[in-house]
């Protein structure tokens, strides 16, 4: 029986200072990552910026009044991040004849907002509306995806395909160019549903129509009756016979009513 008590306890025993050993190694190994962690270098705090550029009083606020302005490149794109180098800031204040103090790298973050499809195709729509032709009617925009974009982008300017020549409703794809400091920072397609009236499906100018050709010379301009040879869109280049000659020239349409002759 003492012999059986004593074999429980040997082996509660070893069971406890096996414990204890586990314990003391893990302390171990927090202690050297700690020892570790402390000798790499710190992370360095990063600054939010809004432009295109960052400049130098982005990452150095206190920065000599003549320096702050310095450009140090290119923004990274919007909700990502970059780091500037101590001897990028170090060449601006250089450049600008400014003292240097001890400098760091500093990383900046480019400020964004991430836009779901619905909120997207409603920001772009009016920059659609007003790039349709007349009798053509907007029913519904939407983006094919969410997107992120500089927290100060604005909408540019949008561009649409030739819209096919028949009236009633009408699906296509619209490029919207997204800029950011009054630059073009990406492009965002976004489908559109169209209506299009009997007037809109018409040609500006149908095939035999009778138009002015301008035909601008050194010296003078002149101008001749011509028809149209096939349906012409506004700004699209197209055949016509000049009347009485029966001569064929390539003429730029620019209203329902002129082209303007590119060889003559």
């Amino acid at each position: 029986m003492r012999r059986a008590v004593g074999k429980r306890s040997s082996g509660a025993g070893r069971r406890l200072a096996a414990r204890a050993a586990s314990l003391l190694a893990a302390a171990c190994v927090l202690h050297g990552s700690a020892q570790l962690a402390a000798a790499e270098p710190q992370a360095e705090a990063g600054v939010r910026v809004t432009g295109a550029r960052v400049q130098l009083k982005d990452v150095m606020p206190e920065c000599p009044e003549r320096a702050c302005p310095a450009d140090l490149g290119a923004a990274p794109p919007a909700g990502s991040s970059r780091l500037i180098s101590a001897d990028t800031i170090r060449a601006a204040l250089v450049a600008a004849g400014a003292a240097v103090p001890r400098l760091e790298a500093v990383r900046v973050l480019s400020a964004a907002r991430v836009w779901s499809p619905a909120e997207l195709g409603e920001w772009l729509q009016p920059s659609i509306e007003r790039k349709l032709p007349d009798g053509v009617r907007l029913v519904g925009v939407q983006a094919k995806s969410g997107a992120t974009l500089p927290l100060l982008a604005t909408v540019g300017e949008c561009s649409l395909p030739a819209l096919a020549k028949r009236a009633g409703p009408s699906t296509t794809t619209a490029m919207v160019e997204i800029l950011h400091d009054g630059q073009p920072a990406r492009r965002v397609a976004v489908q559109v549903r169209l209506v299009l009236s009997e007037k809109a499906a018409r040609a500006p100018v149908p095939r035999g129509s009778v138009i002015t050709l301008i035909i601008q010379r050194a010296s003078a301009t002149v101008s001749a009756q011509g028809v149209a040879l096939q349906d012409a869109e506004l700004g699209q280049t197209a055949p016509f016979r000049v009347q009485p000659t029966g001569r064929v020239v390539q003429a730029r349409v620019e209203s329902a009513s002129t082209a303007a002759v590119l060889e003559h």
